[in-house]
This record gives C-alpha cells, structure tokens and sequence, in this order.
C-alpha cells in the first residue's frame, strides 16, 4: 500500500511539472518572439532609413551666377523664345520617396515630358519624350499615343533638340523617330550624352549616326541660341546639363532635368533616394544635392524666376506653372 502511494504522489508531482512545463511554454515562445522582432526592427528600420530617408552628404554647393547667365543669354544676337509648351509622353505612380528621399510611400505622378521653345525663326525642344516601345520598357503604365504624335512632330520641324541628360525617355524620342537622318543634324550633343559615351552607348541608336553632328565641348556655361545657355552639371548622369531660358518678355526660367525632377527636391533639399540613386538608376549623389543648393539658393535670391520640375505633375498643375507653361504643342510652331 505505502509503494502504491509513493507511485501515485510521484504521477501527482510528474502531472504537475507537466503542466507547469505546458504553462511556461507560451512564455518562453513569446520572449524569444520578442526578442527576434526587435533583432529584425533594430535592423531593418536603419536599413529603410538609410534607403529610402537618409539625405545627408552632397559636395561642396556649387553656385549659378544669374547676372553672367544673363550676359551669356544675351550674347547672341536675334529673336529669343517667345513661349514655352510642353507634352508628357508617358507616365506612372512612383512612390515619393523614391524621387525625393523621405518623401512618402504614397504614390506620386511622374511623366516624361518634352518642351517646346517657340521661337521666331525656329524652335527649339528640349528632350524628345519616348515611343510607345521604349515606354513599356521603361515601365511606364500610361502612354498617351496622341502625345507622341505630337512630338515626333515637334521633332521635325525643330531647328535645334538639346537633352537634359543621356537617359532613353530624354533622348529615346529622337533614336525612334522615323526620320533620325535628317532630324539627328539638328541635335546638340554633349561628348557625354553622344553614342561613344560609356552610359551613352547603352542607348538603341540607330545604325547610321553619320548625320549627328561633332559633340559640343564647352565648360561652365555656353548659350547656344538667343536666350537659351547651357549649364554643365555632371551628376544624375555624367552629361547632365541645365538650361537656362530667358524669354523676349523678360521670364527666366531653368530647366534642370532629373537633377532637380521634382519641386520638393529643391524646395525641401532632398536628392533621390539612395535606393535609386545608389542601386536603381546610379548618379553622382553628392554632385547632385551641390547642384540642388545652388537651384535652392538662385530660387532664393530670384523669387521671379521658375525652376520647371519636369516629371511632377503636381506642380505642372498648379497655378505658377498653369500661367507660364501652355501644356500641349500648337499645331503651328510659328507664333
């Protein structure tokens, strides 16, 4: 009987240890589950942060003289530009902060968009927008057929295409268009941004370049058309450039290409993301926040002049750009 006892007290205390064991699981799995969650935010979020956030570094600011803008802008004798147009070939959703480090998951419009610099005498575009083709490829969700249209004509009768910078939706209209030949004579090229350029020869240029002329090696500034310079900017793309406009009615404007794409780079002075700019589409990051200094501190001194951010649709819709910028190619170029 006494064995019997023993026997059972030992069942007892074994039952309890049991449950005791059982009680003291759910603990121990949810201590260690803490423990691996903060491991996997303590590593992840100054990952993101770094990503997608961090805009610190940049070169030494450079500066953009406005009174020698101005004398290069005059330097040329003739009619300057009289109006500007503008049409977007294509365009997507791109999460904010891609374009502008820390600038939100919530999707933004972007577009790529050619310029048209009415001119008495002939006109001038900047950037040649994309194909139907090249923006599939690009991943670009919405393509706008009648625009393309539109400037493959503008296209044609340009008397001169400059490029902000060497990436295909700048230059990818020019490379599709039916008559490459005879358009291509009227391109002004940078060495960085013409065929035997490292980033350059990446791009689907047609087999016969015979008819683009030599490339234009300047350093600085170089006006290339009555109120229409050129300012050499290598950092989105080693042949990065902006182009400064300054109209018969006195409006200045700068177009500063991908170095500045959208309003708040400058305004907030914020560069791409390092995911973008590091991994996805590489640049010279720290050339490129020096850049948005000087744009920030030219906008400070010279409130009247317009920078035009141009893959932002929301600041191509609101009320400075509504009232300098007429969206849509007239059907005569010719004012």
């Amino acid at each position: 009987m006494q064995q019997q006892d023993r026997m059972q007290r030992q069942d007892q205390m074994q039952q309890k240890a049991q449950m005791q064991l059982n009680a003291d699981q759910p603990v121990r799995i949810m201590h260690r589950s803490s423990w691996a969650l903060l491991i996997l935010v303590s590593v992840l979020v100054p990952i993101y942060y770094w990503l997608l956030i961090d805009s610190s570094g940049g070169d030494a600011p450079h500066h953009l003289d406005i009174a020698a803008l101005r004398v290069e802008a005059n330097r040329m004798p003739g009619a300057k530009p009289v109006a500007i147009e503008y049409e977007w070939a294509a365009g997507r959703l791109s999460p904010g902060t891609l374009l502008v480090a820390g600038g939100g998951l919530k999707r933004q419009p972007v577009a790529t968009i050619a310029f048209r610099l009415l001119t008495p005498g002939g006109d001038t575009m900047i950037d040649s927008g994309l194909s139907r083709q090249q923006a599939h490829a690009m991943g670009y969700t919405i393509i706008n057929e009648a625009r393309v249209a539109q400037i493959q004509q503008a296209l044609s009768s340009a008397r001169r295409l400059l490029f902000t910078h060497e990436h295909l939706d700048q230059i990818g209209g020019l490379l599709a268009h039916p008559e490459f030949g005879t358009i291509a004579r009227h391109t002004i090229l940078t060495p960085e941004q013409s065929p035997q350029a490292p980033l350059a020869r990446n791009l689907p240029w047609p087999a016969d370049k015979s008819a683009l002329p030599a490339p234009l090696v300047y350093t600085g500034m170089k006006a290339v058309a009555p109120g229409i310079v050129l300012i050499r900017s290598p950092s989105h793309t080693p042949g990065s450039q902006m182009i400064f406009v300054q109209l018969q009615n006195g409006h200045e404007f700068v177009f500063p290409g991908d170095i500045a794409a959208m309003q708040r780079n400058v305004t907030w002075l914020r560069p791409r993301s390092r995911l973008l700019a590091d991994w996805l589409a590489p640049e010279d990051r720290g050339q490129a926040i020096a850049w948005l200094h000087a744009l920030a501190e030219l906008k400070q001194q010279q409130p009247d002049l317009t920078i035009v951010y141009a893959r932002d649709f929301t600041w191509l819709n609101g009320p400075r750009a509504r009232a300098l910028l007429h969206e849509g190619f007239t059907p005569d170029a010719a004012p």
